[in-house]
């Protein structure tokens, strides 16, 4: 089992694919590298790159850890930038959805130079704002009546299969609170956005909670576009495969013409 070990913590990876450019693919909160092949994301991608897919701390079969600080977006950076090490990867695209989003914008923001572009799913890179009162509502909800209580408030709202509840359950509350407060901690890096020049894609929907901060962010970036879809629809916590990848390999190949 390829593992690297980062900050003392066990970080599980997988790589997939034998030619093209280096993509590192990180999950959103609560989810695994099986995820990505669910939602047929790298048989779609690994005839065309090679995929490093990452197990976030607290995910999968990377540790739990019950060290706050373990899970701040600096630290989650350290993990993908130990990988790479490991890997003997020095630069590579960088691909994530949810809370991968936004360690993707952290990276763009302080290692620039080892990311040759972004793209993002349902992630912006300002402070928690709208989201904050919400979010914090699941962290108490974690702390004080269990991942068995949240998994049920998730199936009020969204699809969730036994194979994606089985992996939710393996984790622990703890871990899972720590993550969340990471998030709501961060400062955001607007203030940077003007002069950030990794080329980004980020993907929105109109009908998401995000679209005004994504949209704003893809203006302020000097080399972002932010690509507006008819439905982003998630199914199962993962938005599918065939509305993300063509806009993907077209991004990556457009940016591949012009370097």
């Amino acid at each position: 089992m390829p593992i690297v070990l980062s900050n003392k913590q066990r970080i599980y990876y997988r790589v997939e694919g034998e030619r093209g450019p280096f993509v590192l693919l990180y999950p959103p909160f609560l989810e695994n590298v099986q995820s990505w092949y669910r939602f047929d994301y790298i048989d779609k991608l690994k005839d065309h790159f090679r995929l490093i897919l990452i197990d976030p701390l607290g995910q999968g079969r990377s540790d739990i850890c019950l060290e706050k600080e373990q899970y701040t977006l600096e630290a989650r950076a350290t993990h993908v930038l130990d990988i790479m090490r490991e890997l003997k990867v020095g630069n590579f695209h960088f691909f994530g959805m949810g809370l991968g989003g936004q360690v993707g914008f952290f990276m763009a923001a302080h290692f620039p130079h080892y990311l040759r572009s972004l793209a993002t799913i349902d992630a912006h890179p300002y402070a928690i704002t709208t989201e904050l009162q919400k979010t914090q509502e699941i962290i108490q909800m974690l702390r004080q009546e269990g991942i068995e209580t949240y998994v049920e408030s998730l199936k009020l709202k969204e699809e969730v299969s036994p194979e994606r509840t089985k992996a939710i359950m393996q984790g622990t509350s703890d871990a899972y609170a720590f993550a969340l407060e990471g998030i709501c901690q961060w400062e955001g890096i607007g203030e940077q956005l003007s002069s950030m020049l990794t080329p980004s894609l980020l993907f929105t929907a109109t009908e998401e909670e995000k679209f005004l901060s994504i949209r704003e962010a893809g203006r302020m970036m000097p080399r972002a576009r932010y690509l507006i879809l008819p439905e982003l629809s998630y199914k199962d916590g993962f938005v599918d495969a065939e509305l993300i990848v063509p806009h993907f390999i077209d991004f990556i190949r457009k940016l591949r013409w012009s370097e």
